[in-house]
């Protein structure tokens, strides 16, 4: 079977934080799942769990999830098998995850890129900020911070409906200052994006 068109069963955030418990990387629940996990209630279905890690820490995976069967997203569109003793390359963001016995995949991990303490934002390493600041932590589970899960949605080539959908209704639960740093962040990137045009986001 294509890799790429298995099916997703995705875990539920709690269960993965019960796996995650001996991870000795940072991680926090990403995508869609943050945004209901921040808003405390269920939004939407999700297609697929996102975890993001830091570059420095992908190496952990394999220790973490021995028998897994883990696979690049390498070239993007594609998945191809990565195998522990190898350096994952510096243009990969995405790894796959599915247990052994498992013919869907349950999680994937988003690779963020880092300099000492600071978080670097792929697509523009003009935005960054302090990895202390990147989280919230909501019912003992790390989630990333919301206006940082937005600007990757606001920046996508191709935005899906989801993610429309999902600025629209986040933006008006943010803080003035979380709305403030999404409102900058995007501009510095592209000027013209309509998500500027979303009310809340407006100086």
């Amino acid at each position: 079977m294509d890799e790429v068109r298995r099916p997703w069963q995705p875990i539920p955030p709690h269960q993965v934080a019960t796996w995650f418990r001996a991870f000795p990387g940072r991680w926090w629940i990403a995508g869609g799942w943050a945004l209901d996990l921040y808003l405390r209630h269920p939004t939407r279905l999700h297609d697929d769990t996102d975890i993001l890690i830091l570059r420095q820490d992908v190496q952990h995976i394999h220790h973490a999830f021995p028998g897994w069967t883990i696979m690049a997203a390498d070239p993007p569109g594609t998945l191809r098998r990565w195998h522990g003793d190898e350096q994952l390359p510096d243009h990969v963001h995405d790894i796959w995850c599915r247990r052994a016995t498992s013919d869907s995949w349950e999680f994937q991990f988003m690779v963020m890129d880092s300099s000492d303490d600071r978080w670097l934002f792929r697509r523009d390493h003009r935005i960054s900020g302090q990895l202390a600041d990147l989280n919230d932590v909501l019912d003992g589970i790390p989630i990333l911070a919301p206006e940082v899960q937005l600007l990757y949605k606001a920046t996508s080539r191709q935005m899906r409906e989801k993610d429309t959908a999902d600025l629209h209704r986040m933006v008006p639960h943010l803080t003035d200052k979380r709305r403030r740093w999404l409102r900058d962040a995007i501009a510095i990137i592209d000027p013209g994006n309509p998500v500027l045009k979303i009310p809340g986001t407006r100086p």
